[in-house]
């Protein structure tokens, strides 16, 4: 149905806060994970930045990831560590021409 349709985007970004381990950062398992993921908590970060025409998005929300992202990143190198799990890492591995992947980590 239509209001099905209409619900949906809401109902995930309601279900999506269920996994905020610490102040915008995101993991799996939300506080039951030792870390938050930080590829995981720019997914979201992307996927709610892009939902925002659709629906009503916290903006202190996407403020909190953007930085809990930016305070890991390596000042010297730009990288940034890969902090926590990625349960499906195939979500990770984007090859089109209109995907990047969100993978900004360096060499070990």
């Amino acid at each position: 149905s239509i209001t099905r349709r209409l619900m949906s985007p809401i109902a995930g970004y309601q279900t999506q806060l269920k996994y905020i381990h610490s102040p915008g950062a995101f993991s799996a398992f939300g506080s039951r994970d030792s870390e938050p993921s930080l590829w995981l908590t720019a997914f979201v970060l992307r996927s709610f930045a892009q939902a925002q025409d659709i629906i009503d998005i916290d903006a202190d929300l996407l403020n909190q990831s953007l930085t809990w992202i930016l305070d890991k990143q390596d000042t010297d190198t730009g990288c940034f560590p890969n902090l926590g799990t990625v349960h499906h890492q195939e979500m990770q591995v984007r090859t089109t021409p209109h995907h990047i992947t969100l993978d900004a980590g360096c060499p070990s």
